[in-house]
Formats: structure tokens, C-alpha cells, sequence
């Protein structure tokens, strides 16, 4: 298949009608591929900053005790051991 290509004759402005004429088509399509690319990445990296902040318990605690009332338990009885844990001591501190 021999690809064909602008004539000698045709001016750059021709050859840019054709080229605008053959991607018009593909621009929408790569613009709304583009836009959900930036919605799903958006959605990850919330996702992993609400799992690294541990912020997920607040959102999802009315939707979980409406739905789900053994996992809201199961949280708040997590939250509960979290509060009672002693925090570590540091490696600078001396032995009492």
C-alpha cells in the first residue's frame, strides 16, 4: 500500500486543511479520553491519600451503620483499641 503523499503543487496551507480535515475527528475523541485519564487518576490518589491519613472512617461511617451495621461496629470497636494503645517510646528516650 503506497501512502500518498501532497503534490508538489499543493501549498502548506492545502496540506493543512487536509491534515485539520483527517484529525478532526480525533480530537474530540482523545480530549474526552484525556479528561476521564485525569478523573480516574484524581479518584486514585485521593484514595490513597485517604488510606494514608486514615480520614476513610468519618466518610464512610453513616453509609457503613446504614448498610453494613457489623462493619460500623467492627470500626468503632477499632477506633476504641486505637485510643487505648500507649504510644511507642523514641529510641532517645532513657530507661526509667
Amino acid at each position: 500500500m503506497r501512502v500518498r503523499s501532497a503534490p508538489l503543487w499543493m501549498s502548506l496551507r492545502d496540506v493543512g486543511e487536509r491534515y485539520v480535515r483527517c484529525m478532526s475527528g480525533v480530537w474530540p475523541f482523545l480530549v474526552v479520553v484525556g479528561g476521564f485519564a485525569v478523573i480516574m487518576g484524581s479518584f486514585t490518589w485521593f484514595a490513597f491519600w485517604v488510606r494514608r491519613r486514615g480520614v476513610g472512617g468519618a466518610l464512610m461511617g453513616p453509609i457503613d451503620e446504614i448498610y453494613n451495621p457489623a462493619a460500623h461496629r467492627y470500626r468503632i470497636e477499632i477506633e476504641i483499641q486505637a485510643q487505648r494503645m500507649v504510644p511507642t517510646p523514641s529510641a532517645d528516650d532513657e530507661w526509667r
